[in-house]
């Protein structure tokens, strides 16, 4: 289920190119691929599930994810629609590299306090958000995003 999540992460990330492959009336090729994509997923479905069950459909739904949504269309956002994708995973990397640290510590502890109930359910939820969050602050944000997040906050705390 974490790497099914985990692959999304991907499409999530890029919905601004989307956005601007729209403006530029080149959605075509995205329509395109995410039928070719399906087909992937459908054709290592068919190809696995006899041999390794339901495991298979989670394979092919990440398979069609990375080889659709992650690989061609960062080659054709770099491309074609002229974004600089490089630049942009560059950006991208220590938000994810923090997101992952911050599950792993996450499903560490859940073997110390495990979730057996909706109320530890809201713990870790909680534990997660503060701990991401936190981290978010330091590795995503400028200096001044920073100093505009503390201000808003600092504002709602007084009211």
């Amino acid at each position: 289920m974490l790497i099914m999540t985990l692959s999304v992460m991907i499409p999530l990330t890029q919905n601004t190119g989307i956005e601007i492959q729209r403006a530029k009336n080149r959605h075509k090729v995205r329509s395109l691929i995410h039928v070719l994509s399906a087909a992937i997923d459908i054709v290592i479905c068919l190809i696995f599930i006899p041999t390794m069950g339901y495991r298979a459909t989670a394979i092919g739904y990440v398979a069609s994810v990375v080889l659709g949504t992650g690989l061609f269309t960062n080659w054709y956002y770099h491309t074609r629609i002229g974004l600089d994708m490089i630049y942009f995973w560059k950006n991208m990397l220590p938000t994810i590299g923090l997101a992952l640290i911050v599950t792993a510590v996450c499903l560490l502890g859940t073997h110390f306090l495990p979730v057996n109930s909706i109320l530890m359910f809201l713990v870790w939820g909680v534990i997660y958000s503060i701990l991401f969050l936190s981290g978010a602050m330091k590795v995503s944000l400028t200096g001044e995003e920073r100093k505009k997040v503390i201000n808003r906050i600092e504002r709602k705390a007084v009211r």
